[in-house]
């Protein structure tokens, strides 16, 4: 047998990147950015070329460059024009170097001429003024010696400074111009006065430069009292800055040091105490610990902060707890028409307990005047049952209806219905009647009925709307004889409709019996429904 043998071969073609190009366009700032070239390669006289250009010193034009890849099959695709990041670096850094060599020859001029002026400086910087030294009022012109004791001036101690030395006196102020008394004045080594001047300036500030008289040994200075005033006197011809004394910083660090362990305390094992430390009696403060965070007054806690646990109106009986601007209160009672005392909730308002978040159990406790009343419902808006009585009160076998402290019971004048009353005629009525409520809004409906002086009974319907019901009443109508009376009606929405063919009566006596039929005799007084 010959095995002939066959083979196939199969060819395919792929289009790859054969090379990739760059190209740049060099042109003014303010033109449009320029479109890629549509040939490849782009023509001369298109402005795109292959060399990069380099950044020419002052400059403002901007590089545009763009990629073109070409394929193995000769086919091109240009990519989207972009400007070159590193001309831009370039233009950017010559600006900034070209700026800095102008600021720099400016500088330059400006050292020249401070060069002159700080030959002829002195800075001393420490102000001499010590604030917690100063009194109230002002000396005497004529004497030296304090005239007044006016808490709208201020006046210095004695600053110790040497004759023929230069010092510089500032007044500041946070806006405004200053124009308020400014006296300085000077003493010798045993402080008797010397002289004062300069008793009115004007500006913002106001800047003195003094030199210290023959035999001057200290100087002090008086101004005008400004709450957001700041004076400082410093040696040297040149006004700093307004800085603190020494002492006044080292004061304030002391009387920091000092409000701290004034109202602040820790103690291992106890905890840090906030409160009033200087008092021999702690009062109000808060004792923050490991476990919570607790208000007291000495060592009693009224209100206790816990990860696990919050306490309120702890450890005091008359406490009262307020929540939302009185709105609502918490209360221990000890006594308030009943023996025992009890926990309140106290509100001007209605009392509303929700449970869920839709249409779920609702209980509101009304109070109108004098009148309570308990709302249960089933969204917030509608309330299925309502009582609104004086009292209500819970026994072990029953609960108490009263009003005007008078129970409601058989032998009242009131009467209680466990529904609505949707049809009411004492008289009653063999024909159709009209409720006043549709029957499907119901759960339960009773008809209450009767014949005339010869029995009345009641009967319930279950899912009442579509419903056929039977009304029946069994009576003696005799010494001997029993009577049963009956007839159908249809529930239907807000009517009730007799079966005038369904109706009549059957008569047992003794031995005998009768019967008639279509006989309507049954009458209709009441109807009930129930939720």
């Amino acid at each position: 047998m010959a095995v002939k043998a066959s083979a196939s071969i199969t060819l395919s073609f792929m289009v790859d990147v054969y090379a990739s190009y760059r190209y740049y366009k060099l042109q003014a700032s303010a033109a449009s950015a320029p479109d890629a070239p549509t040939v490849f390669p782009p023509s001369t006289s298109s402005g795109w070329d292959d060399t990069e250009p380099r950044y020419t010193s002052g400059s403002t034009n901007t590089l545009y460059f763009v990629d073109c890849t070409v394929f193995t099959d000769d086919s091109f695709a240009y990519s989207k024009v972009s400007i070159s990041s590193s001309y831009e670096a370039a233009k950017e850094a010559w600006n900034k170097a070209n700026n800095a060599q102008k600021t720099a020859d400016d500088a330059k001029d400006k050292a020249d001429d401070a060069n002159v002026k700080i030959d002829n400086l002195e800075v001393g910087g420490r102000n001499l003024l010590v604030n917690g030294t100063l009194v109230n009022g002002y000396p005497s012109a004529s004497t030296g010696q304090m005239a007044s004791t006016s808490a709208n001036f201020r006046t210095s101690d004695f600053i110790p400074l040497k004759t023929g030395e230069t010092y510089t006196i500032s007044w500041r102020k946070n806006g405004g111009i200053i124009r308020q008394w400014l006296g300085v004045f000077y003493y010798k080594s045993d402080k008797t006065f010397i002289s004062c001047e300069d008793l009115q300036r004007t500006g913002d500030p106001v800047i003195l430069t003094k030199v210290a008289p023959t035999e001057c040994a200290y100087l002090r200075i008086y101004w005008q009292y400004l709450a957001d005033g700041k004076v400082k006197v410093e040696k040297g011809n040149k006004a700093t800055d307004w800085t603190p004394a020494p002492e006044d910083v080292d004061n304030a660090i002391d009387d920091a040091a000092k409000t701290a362990t004034n109202y602040m305390e820790f103690t291992e094992g106890t905890g840090l105490v906030v409160g009033d430390m200087t008092s021999d009696t702690l009062g109000n403060n808060v004792l923050i610990n490991s476990e919570s965070v607790n208000i007291r007054t000495g060592e009693t806690v009224n209100a206790s902060f816990g990860a696990n646990q919050i306490e309120l109106g702890k450890g005091n009986d008359n406490a009262v707890v307020s929540i939302v601007n009185d709105r609502l209160t918490i209360q221990y009672i000890s006594g308030d028409k009943i023996t025992q005392p009890f926990c309140g909730i106290k509100s001007p308002y209605y009392l509303s307990i929700l449970a869920g978040v839709d249409k779920n159990l609702h209980l509101r406790l009304d109070v109108y005047g004098d009148v309570w009343g308990i709302n249960l419902g089933v969204d917030n808006t509608k309330f299925n049952a309502s009582f609104d009585f004086d009292n209500i009160n819970f026994e072990a076998d029953a609960i108490n209806f009263k009003t005007g402290g008078t129970s409601l019971t058989k032998n009242s004048n009131y009467r209680i219905y466990g529904g609505r009353v949707l049809y009411s005629n004492s008289s009653g009525s063999t024909g159709t009647i009209t409720l006043n409520e549709t029957a499907n809004n119901f759960s339960m409906i009773e008809i209450f009925y009767g014949k005339d002086s010869q029995g009345y009974d009641s009967t319930k319907i279950f899912l009442p709307n579509g419903k056929t019901a039977s009304l029946t009443v069994t009576n003696m109508y005799s010494t001997t004889g029993i009577q049963t009376a009956t007839k159908l009606v249809t529930i239907s929405g807000t009517s009730v409709t007799p079966n005038t063919s369904r109706c009549g009566y059957v008569n047992l006596d003794g031995s005998s019996f009768s019967k008639t039929g279509a006989e309507n005799t049954i009458k209709i007084r009441y109807v009930v429904g129930y939720k």
